[in-house]
C-alpha cells in the first residue's frame, strides 16, 4: 500500500480562457495531489491558485520528517498531527491570498482539494465548491460536501444554516477560513477523484461511480469532461483522478457484502438498492482497532454511525449501558441537535463503520423525500426504543428489580429485532402518518 497511485489529470478551459483558472499539482516527496481553481478567470486566476498551492507546499515541507516517520511507523497521534498540519497549511494559504488580494485591490476566491497520500490511507482537505470522491468497486463515497444547500434548500430540522453559509467558503475572501479535513482508509483498486466546481455540479453520482469503476483514470477523465460538456457545463472543467494499485478482489467482495448489511439495518428498512447507494454515498468508511474509542461522553458530536462489522460498548457516567453488534446504529441524538454526546462508545473488536455527518444527512433527506420519510420514521422508532429501554432500566433501578426491556438481551443489543408494535415504514402504507396526526390532535 506504499506504492504511489496511478494518476491522470485533465483540464479543459472555457471558451476565451487564456489560461484557465484551474491548476493541478503533484509532489511525490510529500505525497501530495492537488486541484485548485479560482473564480476569477485568466492570468490573475491562475496566479492566485499557484500562490495558494505554493503556500500549502511550503508549510507541508516543514512536516516532512513527521511524514517520513508516519510512513515508517503509523501512529494515531502522529496521524492527527499531520491532519491538523494539512488544515493549517490551507488556512495559512488563505491568509497569504487575502493579503495579496487586498494589495492588488481585487477579490480572488480560490477553492482547493488536496490529498496527502499515506500508507493505506489518504488525508483530505477541502475548501470550495468542488468535489472529492472515493469509488470502491461500484460504491461511491463523497469525501467532501462541496457546495452547501441554498437558503431554500436548508436541511430539515436544522437551524444552523444561514444565507451566508449557503455559498462555499473560498480562500482569499477572509483572513480566516473553515477547512474540511478527513482521514480515509483506501484499498487496492480504489479510485479517488478531485473534480472542479462545474464538473461536480453537473455530473451525477451514478455517472461518477460507473466511469471510475469501469475505466482507467485517463479514460475516466475524458468521459467525465465529455459528459459534463454534453450536459451544458460552463466554464473551465478539471478532473484529477488517482487509482490505488493492486488487486481489487477484496474491495469487490466487501462491497457485495456491504449492501445486504445496510439493508438489514432498522434505520434503512424498506430502502431500495439505489437508496442504499445514496446513503452509502454520503457516508465515510472508517475502521478502528479493538480498544479504540469512537467518541467520548460530553464531547460535541454531529455524526451518525452505522456499525457494519464488529462490536462496540456503550458506557454512560462510568456504567456499562449496552453492547452493539453488526447492523446497529448509534449517535442518533446528533441528528436531532443534541449538542454533546450522552455516552462513551469503544470498540470491543476490530470494527468497520460508516459515518454520516449531520449536514450530509439532512442534505440527503432534502434531495429525496421518499427516502426522507423512511429514514426519519425509522429514526424516530429507534430513538423511542432507546428511550423505552432507558425508562425500563431506570424503573428497575428505583424498584430494585433490575428489570430490562423484554425485547433485548440486557448485555448485548443487536439490531432490532422489530416486534408487532415497531415495524418499519412501508412507503405504500399511510398508517404512520395517521398516527402522527392523531397525536397532534
Amino acid at each position: 500500500m506504499n506504492r504511489q497511485p496511478t494518476t491522470h489529470a485533465r483540464i479543459v478551459p472555457a471558451p476565451g480562457d487564456a489560461p484557465p483558472p484551474l491548476v493541478v499539482r503533484t509532489d511525490a516527496d510529500l505525497g501530495l495531489l492537488a486541484l485548485g481553481e479560482c473564480e476569477a478567470g485568466g492570468a490573475d486566476g491562475e496566479a492566485a491558485v499557484h500562490l495558494a498551492l505554493n503556500s500549502v507546499s511550503r508549510h507541508l515541507e516543514l512536516h516532512q520528517a513527521e511524514l517520513q516517520r508516519y510512513r515508517e511507523a503509523p501512529a494515531d497521534a502522529l496521524r492527527a498531527r499531520l491532519l491538523e498540519a494539512l488544515g493549517e497549511a490551507v488556512r495559512r494559504a488563505s491568509q497569504e491570498l487575502f493579503v495579496f488580494a487586498r494589495r492588488r485591490g481585487t477579490s480572488l476566491g480560490v477553492g482547493l482539494d488536496l490529498l496527502l497520500w499515506l500508507p493505506g490511507e489518504i488525508l483530505v482537505a477541502h475548501v470550495g465548491a468542488g468535489g472529492v470522491y472515493l469509488v470502491r468497486r461500484d460504491l461511491l463515497h463523497r469525501l467532501a460536501r462541496g457546495r452547501r444547500p441554498g437558503p431554500s434548500q436548508a436541511p430539515l430540522l436544522s437551524s444552523r444554516w444561514t444565507q451566508a453559509e449557503s455559498e462555499p467558503h473560498l480562500l482569499g475572501r477572509d483572513s480566516q477560513i473553515e477547512v474540511e479535513t478527513v482521514c480515509v482508509e483506501v484499498w487496492p483498486g480504489d479510485h479517488v477523484a478531485l473534480l472542479s466546481r462545474a464538473l461536480a455540479a453537473t455530473i451525477e453520482d451514478a455517472d461518477i461511480r460507473t466511469l471510475l469503476a469501469c475505466l482507467d483514470p485517463e479514460q475516466a477523465t475524458r468521459g467525465l469532461v465529455h459528459m459534463a460538456r454534453e450536459r451544458g457545463a460552463q466554464g473551465a472543467l478539471g478532473a484529477f483522478l488517482a487509482r490505488v494499485p493492486g488487486d481489487s478482489a477484496e474491495a469487490r467482495d466487501h462491497v457485495m457484502a456491504l449492501l445486504p448489511v445496510l439493508a438489514r439495518m432498522p434505520l434503512l428498512a424498506w430502502c431500495t438498492r439505489e437508496e442504499l447507494l445514496d446513503v452509502a454515498a454520503v457516508a465515510r468508511p472508517r475502521r478502528l482497532a479493538d480498544g479504540e474509542r469512537v467518541f467520548t461522553e460530553g464531547q460535541p458530536g454531529t455524526e451518525l454511525f452505522l456499525l457494519v462489522q464488529g462490536e462496540v460498548s456503550v458506557v454512560s457516567a462510568g456504567t456499562g449501558i449496552a453492547r452493539f453488534g453488526p447492523g446497529s446504529t448509534f449517535g442518533e441524538m446528533a441528528m436531532l441537535d443534541q449538542p454533546l454526546r450522552s455516552a462513551t462508545v469503544d470498540a470491543l473488536s476490530d470494527i468497520e463503520l460508516l459515518v454520516i455527518e449531520r449536514e450530509a444527512f439532512f442534505a440527503l433527506l432534502k434531495g429525496n423525500t421518499t427516502l426522507a420519510v423512511k429514514l426519519l420514521w425509522n429514526l424516530l422508532v429507534d430513538v423511542s426504543g432507546h428511550l423505552r429501554r432507558t425508562t425500563s432500566q431506570m424503573s428497575g433501578l428505583v424498584s430494585g428489580t433490575g428489570s430490562a426491556d423484554p425485547d433485548e438481551d440486557p448485555t448485548t443489543m443487536r439490531p432490532r429485532r422489530r416486534g408487532a408494535g415497531a415495524r418499519p415504514l412501508d412507503p405504500d402504507d399511510d398508517l404512520p402518518t395517521l398516527r402522527l396526526r392523531r397525536r397532534r390532535g
